[in-house]
């Protein structure tokens, strides 16, 4: 029994022995990280070794003297807000100038910030600078071009824009767990981390599938840098980001001597160099005259990702507007999250965002960036937590007041969606007549405040009798409301035939699109595609980033490249198959059939005549190629408009832009689907739940009792954007809002009608 013993204690301590000599830097770490844990010592004073991170000599910013649009009042009170929440430093620029530079406690000019996650958007600038240099060719490139490890392997499928979107789809991240052997502490701990993420992490979800806040996906960015400069992370951010900038230096975290930085945490640098990547980027990229990062980097920013729209390359996007918002899923990790309490008072705000709140806003639209640094602001004197929108909505509504601007649009989609076309606007934009009503609306205007909504609209009978915008929006609101543009494409589409550019609605599409007109393809008619019964094979997202479907939802060229590559699975005509690729193939036959851009001939033809304002279409290319099932960015009053047009049969404001035939043809059932016409839904027959497809497979939408009227009429978009006529109720309801996956189809009309029914 001795002997088992101390062949166990020998086994025990070789293993040991080798265990900590195979990496000592980590066990070093991970002790005087459980003891600083268990003191509850600051994060990071354990670690080593640090590097110095050499920056330029430059002055420091300082506070202009000249006049600023800001009044003195806002910024004391922005000021008075960061001070009361354990702030260590407050900087805001405008125009072109610093306008305040304050330090709180023992923090200067020369203090070293600990960046925590302030870092993430410094390494996206690092990468930009790559791009600009030529390093890098595409953000949808395979990161196994320089991670060689992963060529030939599942995770080759990860491109860099997965990186840094945090939606790599490798191991997740956050795990409330001391195991010294886990992913968790081996992938930040290790003198060896980069290589442990490189190796260990496995590929747990499709890449671009799944938004997981990871700070090993962010590690990995140091890694790119070094194996597509030739230069460590820490020299290449010196000489091509800091300096260039004449900004100080400062400290980054090295996994081991001579090895590699950790470039998703971990820098210090000062204040003063932490506003001046701030300015950068608000320059659109330009210091000095010099184009030191891509102008189209920040257009990718607030673009935000299909899964996350609030994050896009590592950089937090203000709209949509959420109340909380969470770092990581909280489906996966609950935690308390950002109180946001309302919309950012600007459409295109954009945020470096660190542990504790750290957090530089950046307004281009207002040439404003406001700085605040420090620990975590815990809570006020009366208990309140910190909200992420006081400092820039105090200072952005200032701002605006004085310099006489309009009161803003807080659109979810104005920014995200980049390059935008002008559908423009009558020259005289009609109005619709509002009316004092004893309707009682209150259940439906409850109902659409509990879905979250931007904005609720009822007409009847030739009056708006309710107009609601709920906090924070207002009638400039354009948001994006999905497949709700694949209804007004259809009414474009209708005035093409009306005006002979398409022949006729049974025109086979071969006769419009060249590259298939001697293809089976071709025979697909634009009845098919507008009824969606094309009999096309849906496009495969197997194979990651080089996917079809994938390629398709990219943009560029590639989204009119993967349409032609699409392939009949079944007779055209025989199958309802709701799909977006339906509605982008009549943007291709519009086009060619009238020779005009789609913005233009939906602007002369219906949107001027309609008396609208001006909207905004998402182009896939620089130049044209209107994303046109979904991204129509219009006024809720000019939805209401659109809603009219088809209530009284093509007439608004007593203008016949459509016949009532064409209006007819467009409500009318298919033959494959009883409640579906062109591009638009009907609810002629109840579904209790209302499937995409014949095969009712896939995403649906619950219904928990039938329209209370037979002759709806609805236009679907994603998550609850809907416009509901019914011409026997002399109606219109509009609502738009956040997504809900929960939204009923008729519970919101039904109220309505009940309440007019009974008022």
């Amino acid at each position: 029994m001795k002997r088992f013993l101390l062949a166990l204690l020998t086994l025990f301590l070789v293993t040991s022995t080798y265990l900590y000599f195979e990496d000592t830097e980590f066990w070093h770490r991970y002790a005087g990280m459980a003891k600083s844990k268990w003191l509850k010592e600051p994060r990071g004073i354990w670690y080593d070794p640090l590097v110095e991170v050499k920056g330029g000599q430059g002055k420091p910013l300082e506070i202009s003297v000249e006049q600023n649009l800001i009044p003195k009042k806002a910024i004391d009170a922005a000021r008075s807000y960061a001070h009361q929440y354990n702030s260590s430093s407050f900087m805001v620029w405008h125009d072109g100038k610093l306008i305040d530079k304050t330090f709180f406690g023992e923090t200067n000019k020369e203090t070293l910030i600990v960046s925590k996650s302030m870092a993430k958007p410094l390494a996206s600038i690092t990468m930009a600078r790559a791009f600009q240099q030529g390093h890098f060719s595409s953000l949808d490139q395979s990161a196994s071009d320089f991670i060689d490890e992963w060529q030939g392997t599942e995770k080759a499928s990860i491109s860099i824009r997965h990186i840094l979107n945090m939606s790599s789809g490798l191991a997740r991240y956050y795990k409330n767990t001391m195991n010294p052997f886990g992913d968790f502490h081996r992938s930040f701990l290790s003198g060896k981390h980069d290589q442990y993420i490189i190796d260990n992490l496995e590929l747990l979800e499709p890449p671009g599938s799944y938004y997981d806040y990871s700070q090993p996906t962010s590690d990995l960015i140091a890694v790119l840098i070094e194996r597509a400069t030739g230069q460590s992370y820490e020299e290449y951010v010196a000489k091509e980001v800091l300096q260039p900038l004449n900004a100080v230096g400062g400290e980054i975290w090295l996994n081991r001597q001579g090895g590699t930085a950790h470039s998703g945490c971990c820098i210090l640098l000062p204040a003063d160099t932490w506003m001046r990547l701030g300015v950068l980027l608000v320059q659109n990229g330009m210091w000095q005259d010099q184009q030191l990062i891509p102008d189209w980097w920040t257009t990718e920013i607030r673009k935000g990702s299909a899964a996350n729209p609030n994050y896009g390359l590592y950089f937090w996007v203000g709209s949509p507007h959420q109340g909380r918002r969470h770092f990581v899923d909280p489906n996966y990790l609950p935690n308390p999250g950002t109180l946001q309490s309302e919309p950012y008072a600007a459409d295109d705000l954009f945020m470096f965002d660190g542990n504790g709140n750290q957090v530089i806003y950046i307004i281009p639209s207002r040439d404003l960036v406001i700085m605040r640094t420090g620990g975590w602001p815990g809570k006020d004197k009366d208990g309140q937590d910190w909200d992420n929108t006081y400092l820039p909505n105090t200072l952005i509504r200032a701002l605006d007041a004085k310099s006489g601007l309009p009161s803003p649009s807080f659109s979810n989609a104005m920014q995200k969606y980049q390059p935008l076309g002008l559908v423009k606007g009558a020259d005289e934009i009609t109005g619709l007549v509002s009316d004092v009503d004893h309707t009682d609306f209150s259940a439906a205007i409850n109902y659409a405040k509990d879905m979250d909504s931007y904005a609720l609209l009822v007409w009847h009978k030739d009056k708006l009798l309710v107009e609601k915008y709920f906090i924070g929006f207002d009638t400039n609101l354009r948001p994006e409301t999905a497949s709700m543009h694949k209804s007004v494409m259809a009414l474009t589409v209708a005035a093409a035939i009306e005006d002979g550019f398409i022949d006729d609605v049974n025109s086979p599409v071969g006769d419009y699109i060249k590259e298939w007109q001697d293809q089976p393809e071709g025979l697909i008619t634009v009845k098919n595609l507008l009824n969606m019964s094309s009999g096309l094979k849906p496009l495969s997202m197997v194979g990651g980033h080089v996917s079809p479907g994938a390629l398709f939802y990219s943009g560029a060229t590639n989204a009119r490249n993967t349409l032609l590559n699409m392939k009949l699975e079944v007779e055209p005509g025989s199958r309802f198959s709701y799909a977006n690729t339906n509605s982008q193939l009549l943007a291709m036959v519009l086009e060619s059939a009238t020779g005009l851009p789609y913005a233009d001939y939906l602007s002369d033809r219906i949107w001027k005549a309609m008396g609208a304002s001006d909207a905004y279409v998402w182009y896939f290319e620089l130049d044209g190629f209107p994303r046109t099932y979904a991204s129509l960015l219009a006024r809720p009053i000019d939805w209401l408009k659109v809603g009219l047009l088809i209530k009284n049969e093509g007439s608004v404001n007593g203008k016949q832009v459509l016949s009532a035939k064409s209006i007819a043809d467009m409500t009318s059932s298919s033959t494959v689907n009883s409640n579906y016409g062109w591009q638009i839904w009907l609810g002629k027959e109840y579904e209790p739940i209302r499937y995409y497809n014949d095969q009712k497979t896939g995403f649906s939408v619950s219904a928990v009792q039938p329209f209370t009227t037979d002759d709806m009429i609805y236009f679907d978009g994603f998550g609850g954007q809907r416009v509901y006529i019914s011409r026997k109720n002399d109606l219109v309801i509009v609502r738009v809002g956040e997504i809900k996956s929960d939204w009923d189809d008729t519970l919101l009309p039904n109220m309505v009608i009940n309440a007019l029914h009974n008022p």
